[in-house]
């Protein structure tokens, strides 16, 4: 009931924030604006700024098409990872960062797009844990499945890269 609750208030809290920043004009900080230092080769943003939401008790960090620009970016770099780049492995961590300079909150919850891509790797290596909404059709578990192996081997490539 809390993960529902938790998710209902979200979800009420994007539609307001998509009035009032996508509809409204205003510019604000997206997760897109992580990547700009990053893909510059200037390191991690030291500027994350959730917009507050005193009407729901959560925070967001606004979503922003332009993300998806950053999916080649981000396998490039997890290639450039396997050949021992150091820069492929901080860009890895991109959204392990982000949650680092993000210590006051006891959850963070980030709503992901159904791929097996370099953003939702990042993503998920960076995940302590996650939900995902399926139906009890035989695809929907074979796709589980492969989420869960997926993980186990880019958590093992990774922590090979690391450890070397």
């Amino acid at each position: 009931m809390l993960i529902h609750s938790v998710m209902h208030q979200l979800i009420c809290c994007q539609k307001i924030f998509f009035k009032k920043f996508i509809m409204g004009g205003k510019k604000s900080f997206t997760i897109n604006d992580i990547f700009l230092s990053v893909s510059k080769g200037l390191g991690y943003s030291d500027r994350i700024e959730p917009e507050k939401s005193s009407e729901f008790g959560v925070d967001l960090l606004i979503g922003n098409p332009k993300l998806s620009r950053q999916e080649d970016f981000l396998a490039r770099d997890w290639n450039d990872m396997l050949a021992g780049s150091e820069r492929g492995m901080r860009t890895s961590l991109i959204f392990k960062d982000m949650l680092n300079k993000l210590p006051k909150y006891d959850f963070v919850v980030i709503d992901m797009g159904p791929s097996l891509g370099a953003i939702n790797r990042a993503v998920l290596l960076a995940s302590d844990y996650f939900i995902t909404p399926m139906s009890s059709d035989i695809f929907s578990i074979l796709a589980l499945e492969n989420i869960g192996d997926r993980l186990v081997e880019w958590k093992k490539i990774y922590r090979w890269h690391f450890e070397n």
